[in-house]
């Protein structure tokens, strides 16, 4: 039971990360969209080729953010804690 519990709060910690992942690729992603827009002047690029862009970044980081946690020290620690 109790490794069934620290296993429910590794997943909740992975869905936090990857929502937090997820909504700093959009921040990032639209503020470097911007950025090189109005540094080199894209304002006549496809916008739905700029919106995939940022959402692949987007969803890069949203998988980055878990599996970094996953692999760091401290979701160690909670996976061993209850063994």
């Amino acid at each position: 039971m109790r490794r069934a519990l620290h296993n429910l709060v590794i997943g909740i910690y992975a869905f936090v990360y990857a929502v937090l992942g997820l909504l700093l690729g959009v921040t990032t992603g639209f503020l470097t969209l911007k950025l090189v827009e109005t540094i080199f002047g894209l304002g006549n690029a496809s916008p739905a080729l700029l919106q995939l862009a940022v959402a692949g970044w987007a969803i890069f980081l949203a998988v980055l953010a878990p599996v970094a946690y996953l692999r760091s020290s401290a979701g160690d620690r909670l996976s061993q804690s209850g063994t």
